[in-house]
């Protein structure tokens, strides 16, 4: 989940859906997963919400929440249709989203990450710079990575650089004296 000083608009349309995580391996004998989840995100999990799980294959299948506690880095997330270690490993690659209602609300000037991919950048002068491709979760603040003709550029996102965010107009309005290293300052 990312954080702008811009409110989020009331009236935005979006998926359904919002991706939360993937699940990495099986954890135990009992039928846990250990998915990686957005840090900000690992306390919507609660017990009794459905999940969407979407295989590499193109399958898809919902499970419910029995448990979803910290494990480390990652969550440990034991589910009700699922009993063993063996059952556990068919899920290894998943993608797991959970439905947009189900989530908690999201606080004035937050985002979900998938709201933000593919919204074009451009500075405040009007200079498209690329569409955002990625978002990096780093210890301090999440960096945005632009997608652009002259490969990738990386923008902190942080108050004073990220100027403007608007997820209805699919745009990402940024400070480009912060990106002076990338030659695209104007």
């Amino acid at each position: 989940m990312s954080k702008s000083s811009e409110q989020r608009p009331e009236a935005a349309t979006h998926d359904t859906r919002v991706v939360l995580g993937r699940v990495r391996r099986p954890h135990g004998v009992r039928g846990a997963v250990l998915v990686d989840i957005d840090p900000s995100l690992s306390g919507a999990l609660t017990r009794g919400q459905t999940l969407h799980l979407q295989f590499e294959d193109g399958t898809e299948r919902d499970v419910t929440v029995d448990a979803a506690p910290a494990h480390g880095t990652t969550t440990r997330l034991s589910l009700r249709e699922i009993a063993d270690r063996e059952e556990a490993g068919t899920l290894r690659g998943a993608t797991l989203s959970a439905a947009r209602e189900d989530l908690p609300p999201l606080e004035e000037g937050e985002y979900y990450d998938e709201d933000l991919i593919g919204c074009t950048v451009e500075t405040v002068k009007g200079k498209e710079l690329g569409r955002l491709a990625e978002i990096v979760v780093t210890g301090a603040n999440d960096v945005y990575v632009v997608a652009c003709e002259r490969g990738e550029v990386l923008v902190p996102a942080v108050d004073g650089i990220v100027l403007e965010i608007d997820i209805d107009g699919r745009r990402v309005v940024v400070e480009p004296s912060g990106l002076e290293y990338s030659g695209l300052a104007d």
